[in-house]
């Protein structure tokens, strides 16, 4: 679906739930590595609560179905967070890192980020035959032998990979999953294994 964006099915609120409870809890204050490791444990739970929801056979709308309760929940868990904080520095803390920046990052953010990335883009490498051949639908794909199963599990892991590691680093900046795709797309041909 060419309106899936990370946001939308749930792996990017989850990475924000989940450095927002390492900020809350004052584990991110205590640990480097606690607030990138609390975004990859929330994206990959979400994106497992997404597809648990879905059920095994799920086709792509109950996907984003799924994906946006998910989104919601995590959302407003957040919410209940910025409210229940124990003071208001934990809520200007959290509520500035969940407005999402680039800015007064070090090349030290950008190694942390980098494991779970490329271990994302590790997994999507050689999906891109599977993915031309989902563009023409999942029957299709199907009887071209593409194991759906395994490829929304790869995908899923990889975008949960990738995207709970950069969340965790710059914030929920919600409009870049949504439009770097569209940006890409006329690069590559408007061929997704590109």
């Amino acid at each position: 679906n060419p309106l899936a964006s990370p946001g939308l099915v749930g792996s990017a609120s989850g990475a924000a739930l989940g450095a927002s409870l390492a900020l809350y809890t004052g584990l991110a204050a205590s640990s480097w590595l606690a607030l990138p490791l609390g975004g990859v444990m929330g994206s990959l739970l979400a994106t497992l609560l997404v597809y648990t929801l879905a059920g095994r056979a799920a086709g792509t709308a109950t996907l984003i179905l799924a994906g946006v309760a998910v989104n919601s929940i995590a959302l407003a868990l957040i919410s209940l967070l910025i409210n229940l904080a124990p003071s208001p520095y934990a809520v200007r803390e959290i509520v500035l890192w969940m407005l999402g920046s680039i800015a007064n990052h070090s090349m030290s953010d950008f190694w942390i980020m980098l494991p779970g990335t490329l271990l994302g883009w590790t997994l999507l490498a050689g999906t891109g035959r599977p993915l031309d051949a989902l563009t023409l639908g999942e029957e299709t794909a199907h009887t071209l032998g593409v194991n759906l199963d395994r490829l929304r599990w790869r995908i899923f892991l990889a975008v949960a990979l990738a995207v709970g590691s950069a969340v965790s680093i710059t914030g929920a900046i919600g409009f870049i999953g949504l439009v770097s795709p569209h940006l890409m797309r006329p690069l590559v041909g408007f061929q997704p294994g590109k």
